[in-house]
């Protein structure tokens, strides 16, 4: 079913679970409450305890590039993080911290 368990923490203090794929050709608009329920599952035996769902969304994204995520910079003062793959719903907040930092010369 594609479940790929990613727990990413957010600054105050919540939890960003994730994340199913499904592949082919036509993105269907409903997810399957099944595979919600078996990640559900799965991050609380990780966790070790029970995880209230706050949010949930579903993202459509092609998967293929060079890499995982590539950034660039196109022209003074333009930043772009392109993500390659299924990951970018979870760790994409995290990339933007990173890449803002490093556009402002904190890193």
């Amino acid at each position: 079913n594609g479940i790929h368990l990613l727990i990413s923490p957010t600054p105050y203090g919540e939890l960003i679970i994730g994340d199913s794929h499904h592949y082919g050709r036509d993105p269907s608009p409903f997810n399957a409450e099944q595979v919600d329920d078996w990640m559900i599952e799965l991050a609380e035996q990780t966790l070790g305890c029970k995880v209230q769902v706050v949010e949930r969304w579903q993202g459509v994204y092609g998967s293929r590039g060079p890499g995982p995520f590539s950034f660039l910079r196109p022209a003074d003062g333009l930043s772009v993080a392109l993500m390659h793959t299924g990951v970018g719903m979870s760790v994409g907040p995290a990339m933007a911290e990173r890449n803002v930092a490093t556009v402002l010369g904190e890193i």
